[in-house]
């Protein structure tokens, strides 16, 4: 599957379940990632559906997926708090799949995501559900985009 937001020329990891993360290659680099919905579960924005509900950064990508892991576990099976940050919620509720980007040449891991979030954005004119305010500063204007 390919996650349809994407430039045709930025290519993201296979997507796989989040809790069976010990189990795959996910390195302790720099770089964004996306979490997804399992399959036939998908969120309704303004322009299309999509199973993306978070999209994030990290400078250690196998770190930051593991707490992510942890989280909605917690969220799921053993709930310690009355509420947890949205991505944990969902990925309670709707299961998790993740896909990750590596960053390139001296990219930072927040110049990634910002782009991810402005393709999505773009695409579906709305920050996944989980997010909060977005990259809004990647976005193209009106005027960028030859209009008035």
């Amino acid at each position: 599957m390919r996650l349809s937001f994407l430039d045709k020329g930025l290519a993201h990891s296979p997507i796989r379940y989040l809790a069976a993360m010990g189990d795959h290659d996910v390195p302790q680099a720099p770089g964004a990632y996306v979490l997804i919905a399992a399959p036939r579960a998908t969120f309704a924005y303004p322009r299309r559906n999509s199973p993306v509900f978070y999209i994030g950064k990290a400078s250690n990508l196998r770190r930051r997926l593991q707490q992510h892991a942890r989280f909605i576990d917690e969220a799921t099976y053993e709930r310690r708090k009355t509420m947890y940050w949205p991505m944990y919620e969902y990925g309670a509720a709707f299961g998790c799949r993740y896909a990750f980007v590596r960053t390139r040449g001296r990219q930072s891991p927040v110049q990634l995501e910002s782009n991810l979030l402005a393709m999505f954005g773009e695409r579906y004119r709305s920050w996944p559900v989980a997010n909060g305010a977005g990259g809004w500063d990647s976005l193209l204007s009106q005027r960028q985009l030859g209009g008035s």
